[in-house]
C-alpha cells in the first residue's frame, strides 16, 4: 500500500466516524453502507437523511414537480 492509499483510508474512516456521530447510525452500519456490503433500512435511511441534511431516498413524482 502507497502512503497516499493510507491517507486516503484514513481520511475515508473519519469521513465514516463523523457521519455516524452525526446521524446516530453505528459507525459500522454506515461503513458497510458504504462500502456496499449491506443495502440500510428504512430506518436507517431516514436517520442518515435527518442527521445529514440531504435526501437520500427519492420522493414521490408530486414532489418532484412531475406528475
Amino acid at each position: 500500500m502507497s502512503s497516499s492509499d493510507g491517507v486516503r483510508m484514513a481520511a475515508s474512516s473519519r469521513l465514516v466516524v463523523a457521519r455516524a456521530e452525526v446521524s446516530g447510525v453505528n459507525r459500522q452500519t454506515v461503513n458497510d453502507v458504504v462500502a456496499g456490503r449491506c443495502w440500510p433500512d428504512v430506518a436507517t435511511i431516514a436517520q442518515l437523511e435527518a442527521g445529514l441534511a440531504i435526501r437520500l431516498w427519492p420522493g414521490t413524482p408530486g414532489e418532484l414537480g412531475g406528475s
